[in-house]
């Protein structure tokens, strides 16, 4: 009896490519030191104690002063992973979160176009600016669920399916892993807006909803408003099933509000197009504008607010880029596809950018294309084989830069807490906040730290010495302020501060490596 062996064909190839690349970029890249630890750390506490701590306990400048641990189930999974699998268990998770979350962008963007090498090729186009937030830390929760509320509106909007009824089920578990739950209420607070706009711009017996299919709510005159109204209520009291309550929306607003966090933390600066990093975003959002102005399908009310809503969350923090990437690129798709059809009117398809979107529909069932089922099997094997490389648990013994291959950034002080905590070092330690984290995870609660990457915790007063002292200012003046015994440095950040501390005779220097220096206050 023969086997038959499916065909595969070139479709299945580009349909792989965006979701291997961001397999690929994900898993590549190391653990960086400043917001991931201490995560871990209250993981292993919640685990061990098996409540949640309501108070800080890593620093001694705000011990015992009550803190809210909103991302609770999320630190608390990452380290049960870490339990049964080390850090490469979790680098994988993490990998497979944001992997997903771009599967159902090209799933978008296919359903949009119809075009796979257009939904890839605009899905990779997000990935190339988004995956700048792709470390490792609960934010990853996030973006997925992001996602999925994306899609499960976008499905309704359009096709009418209510799996929207799942969403506060969502919501719940969301309100426990991170922050971001709150722009899944935005993304329902915005539909709701553009259906009613979409309503008081049609006339009454020509209603139609965002997607333009006719309205199928027994005829409603409002539309699809009433479901999405009951929908966002019931996620509005499905996030209030935290141990927090309430108060979790007040400790977002505090975040959110925090001049320090905004004008000290670079994921929180503005976009700029002074920074190279932050050009993809620009070029995106213009290039939007530009497919938007010259396609002959006027935008969607529901595309509209969307866009404009998270392009200006973007424009005000590089953090958002995440978030506009995945509400652009399906829309992005759809503009495309309809100025293609357009440009195929006039001669397009004699242009190579026409020759290659128009050769997967010529090519498909063809001789030329069946004659390709081997060059696509070699494809897929090599995805494969970059899928198992670049594993966590082998990529560590590839002969490939370190900034790839470590799982944790290279630049983390791993020598200087070994030392720490082999010669059992206590007494009050000024650290950077990127160190801190490290510190809470390695020493904690053996030794507490100045800082860590939890800005919103500490006094304005304490990020002001913090800052004149890592720009060399009155750096004396402050370690007396606070006590400080011991200095532990980033040789590559902090070069002139630890050169005016080689300089004094009151300091002595107890460690030294390639990353990182420890000076200890004489006698």
């Amino acid at each position: 009896m023969r086997v038959r062996v499916p065909q595969l064909s070139i479709r299945h190839i580009w349909a792989a490519a965006p979701v291997v690349a961001v397999f690929l970029a994900s898993s590549t890249t190391p653990i960086m030191a400043a917001d991931f630890w201490w995560h871990l750390k209250v993981g292993e506490i919640i685990f061990n104690q098996g409540k949640i701590p309501v108070v800080d306990t890593f620093s001694y400048l705000t011990q015992g002063q009550p803190y809210i641990y909103q991302a609770w189930l999320a630190e608390l999974f990452m380290y049960v992973l870490y339990r049964h699998g080390n850090l490469q268990l979790v680098v994988f998770f993490n990998t497979l979160l944001l992997t997903t979350q771009f599967a159902l962008v090209l799933y978008m963007c296919w359903g949009a176009s119809g075009n796979i090498r257009l939904a890839s090729a605009c899905t990779l186009f997000a990935a190339w600016f988004a995956l700048a937030e792709r470390d490792v830390r609960p934010q990853s929760f996030s973006f997925l669920l992001f996602t999925v509320f994306y899609l499960l509106v976008r499905c309704y909007m359009r096709s009418r399916k209510r799996l929207i009824v799942i969403l506060p089920l969502l919501m719940a578990l969301w309100a426990n892993l991170h922050g971001g739950f709150l722009l899944g209420l935005a993304i329902l607070g915005l539909a709701i807006l553009g259906e009613s706009i979409k309503l008081a711009l049609t006339a009454p017996g020509q209603r139609e909803c965002l997607g333009g299919s006719p309205t199928v709510l027994g005829g409603s005159r409002w539309g699809s408003v009433p479901l999405l109204g009951g929908v966002l209520a019931g996620c509005l009291v499905a996030l209030l099933l935290n141990p927090f309550g309430p108060e979790v929306i007040a400790y977002l607003s505090k975040i959110q509000g925090n001049v320090i966090i905004q004008g000290f933390v670079t994921e929180w600066f503005p976009a700029s197009l002074r920074r190279i990093e932050d050009l993809p975003f620009f070029l995106a959002f213009f290039l939007c504008l530009v497919l938007f102005s010259q396609s002959r399908r006027r935008l969607a009310v529901l595309d509209l607010v969307l866009f404009c809503f998270f392009a200006l969350m973007a424009f005000q923090a590089v953090r958002n880029f995440m978030w506009f990437a995945v509400i652009m690129a399906p829309i992005l798709t759809e503009q495309a596809t309809f100025l293609l059809a357009d440009l195929r009117t006039a001669n397009w398809s004699e242009s190579l950018l026409g020759k290659f979107f128009a050769s997967e529909i010529a090519s498909r069932g063809t001789a030329a294309s069946r004659e390709r089922v081997g060059l696509n099997y070699l494809m897929a094997v090599l995805f494969l084989v970059a899928l198992f490389l670049a594993l966590p648990w082998v990529k560590t013994s590839l002969p490939i830069p370190t900034s790839r291959s470590a799982l944790i950034d290279p630049e983390t002080p791993v020598g200087g807490v070994d030392f720490l905590e082999a010669n059992s070092v206590q007494g009050r330690i000024f650290n950077p906040d990127i160190y801190g984290g490290y510190l809470d995870w390695r020493l904690n609660p053996k030794l507490l730290v100045f800082v860590d990457a939890r800005i919103e915790l500490y006094p304005k007063e304490v990020w002001a010495d913090y800052i004149l002292v890592l720009n060399g200012y009155n750096w004396e003046q402050v370690m007396a302020k606070y006590g400080i015994e011991y200095i532990f440095l980033s040789k590559k950040e902090h070069r002139a501060l630890i050169a005016a501390i080689s300089l004094s005779n009151k300091w002595r220097t107890i460690y030294s490596d390639q990353i990182s220096v420890i000076f200890q206050r004489q006698e």
